[in-house]
């Protein structure tokens, strides 16, 4: 996966797509919602974008998939919440349910890659070979350090 930085995923993207179509819905509801149902909403919205670019900027696999599933967790959260609002007040709320479904399969295949890569990582380091140390007939690692 080739990128400059989180802004070029295609899942961060989509999530920033999500919040500016949550907070439209959230401009729907009523003042009584400003600070209950609304306010939950836009939190779990945001987290989803802000937990994607966290994990990339921290950039090991595990953290990168841990993140990732932070963003799950809010994806569904948010939901949750979407249902409620469609629910309760009979607004519409296909577009960011639409969002949901993809951003959902996004994430659900990031992690998988992620864990995939890791693997792979993993395997690599235990697949290298072990040499002899000329001056004491013991092995030692050809691995050099990742970084």
């Amino acid at each position: 996966m080739s990128y400059k930085n989180y802004k070029d995923l295609k899942v961060w993207q989509m999530a920033v797509a999500l919040v500016r179509s949550t907070y439209a819905i959230c401009s729907l509801l009523p003042e009584v919602e400003k600070f209950g149902l609304a306010s939950q909403l836009r939190r779990s919205a945001i987290s989803i974008p802000s937990n994607i670019a966290e994990g990339q900027g921290r950039g090991s696999a595990a953290e990168i998939k841990q993140f990732s599933r932070l963003a799950l967790g809010s994806l569904a959260e948010l939901d949750t919440q979407l249902y409620l609002v469609q629910d309760i007040y009979g607004l519409n709320v296909k577009e960011a349910e639409a969002l949901v479904e993809q951003l959902n399969r996004m994430l659900s295949k990031m992690i998988v890659m992620t864990r995939e890569e890791a693997s792979g990582y993993e395997t690599e380091i235990l697949a290298q070979r072990q040499e002899p140390d000329p001056g004491r007939g013991t092995t030692v690692s050809s691995l050099q350090s990742p970084v």
